[in-house]
C-alpha cells in the first residue's frame, strides 16, 4: 500500500477529513475521537481500476496482516430494486428477491 501525504489528497479531500474527525468525536464520543480514514487511489499500477463499485466483483484491503474484503458492486451506491411479484424494496446489488426468488431486473 502507498501512503498519500496529505499535501497529495485534493483540497475538497482535505476539507472533508478534517472536518469528519471533530464531527465523530462530538457525535460518537471516544469511539468517534478513534476513527481513522483510509484514503486510496483509484488507479493501480497497472493503470487501470483498482475496483469499480458499481461492477461485479471483489475487492479486498491488506492493512498488516489483516484483510479485509468486500463483494462488488456495492449496494449502497446503486438505487434501489422492486420485486416485481411481492413488491419489496431491496438492495440495487442484488439478482434475485431474497423472500421469493424472483429475478429481479437488471
Amino acid at each position: 500500500m502507498t501512503r498519500i501525504d496529505n499535501l497529495d489528497l485534493n483540497k475538497g479531500m482535505q476539507a472533508f477529513l478534517t472536518a469528519m474527525k471533530p464531527i465523530l468525536a462530538n457525535m460518537m464520543g471516544s469511539l468517534g475521537k478513534n476513527f481513522d480514514f483510509f484514503v486510496f487511489t483509484a488507479v493501480g499500477k497497472n493503470g487501470k481500476l483498482i475496483a469499480d463499485a458499481r461492477q461485479e466483483g471483489v475487492f479486498s484491503v491488506a492493512i498488516g496482516e489483516d484483510q479485509f474484503r468486500w463483494r462488488l458492486p456495492l449496494g449502497s451506491v446503486l438505487p434501489p430494486k422492486t420485486c416485481p411479484k411481492c413488491t419489496e424494496v431491496l438492495s440495487g446489488a442484488y439478482k434475485f428477491c431474497p423472500y421469493d426468488g424472483t429475478p429481479l431486473d437488471n
